[in-house]
């Protein structure tokens, strides 16, 4: 929470900013997330998508698991407050949805077989 002091926030957003090890790619990547949140709470949701953008390609191309997961939340959270969500729909890294990766037949095939191409047991 800001408290109500958004120069004190982007002066401490400056300092981290200078602390970062850009060498350390985690580190950015870990910094990155931190930022697009300052951004969110302060309202600022275009640079918040912008940074939180930044960081989730940083993270896919040195393939930062925990790092890809966080940027995702902050650039939905951004992209939602922005309206911008829609079609937006959660990926591997393969690109392919949940559904995609493992297709979970419906209820209906379930109860009453028929479940891939065949009759179920």
């Amino acid at each position: 929470m800001l408290l109500g002091r958004p120069d004190v926030a982007r002066e401490r957003l400056n300092l981290m900013r200078e602390a970062i090890d850009k060498r350390n790619l985690h580190e950015v990547t870990f910094a990155g997330h931190h930022e697009p949140n300052l951004w969110a709470d302060m309202r600022e949701y275009q640079r918040a998508e912008a940074v939180a953008a930044q960081t989730l390609e940083l993270s896919q191309k040195e393939q930062f698991a925990d790092a890809i997961a966080r940027s995702q939340c902050s650039l939905g959270y951004a992209r939602a407050q922005l309206g911008l969500s829609r079609g937006w729909r959660r990926t591997d890294s393969r690109g392919l949805s949940r559904s995609e990766r493992n297709p979970v037949p419906s209820k209906s095939k379930l109860l009453y077989g028929h479940v891939g191409g065949r009759a179920a047991a």
